[in-house]
């Protein structure tokens, strides 16, 4: 992902990440979007939270940064991987996100 210049509203609320397998739920978490080095004061935002913890991106080599969504596992069986990034705590509007794709990577032991 990488967080466009002109971006707005992205790092105002904490937003929630779920990753579930068929009908089981998986794994939820909190996330915020702003990248450590690029944080920015918005203490005249009334919507603008410092909630601690919570996920937050992580600078690639690339140029693009990256964020775990959460764990699931799979087993034998042939299900459906449900993955979702939403605002569930206020209505903010939001751009300037870019997603170019969704990585899956195994968890090592």
């Amino acid at each position: 992902m990488k967080i466009s210049q002109s971006a707005y509203g992205l790092d105002s609320m904490p937003l929630e990440t779920q990753v579930k397998v068929g009908n089981n739920h998986g794994s939820t978490n909190t996330t915020h979007l702003r990248l450590p080095n690029t944080e920015k004061q918005q203490t005249d935002d009334p919507f603008y939270t410092d909630e601690g913890g919570g996920r937050v991106p992580r600078e690639r080599n690339d140029g693009w940064a990256e964020i775990e969504l959460g764990e699931f596992f799979s087993g034998d069986g042939d299900e459906e991987v449900e993955m979702s990034l939403r605002e569930v705590k206020g209505y903010q509007l939001k751009g300037g996100l870019v997603v170019e794709g969704i990585e899956i990577r195994p968890k090592h032991q």
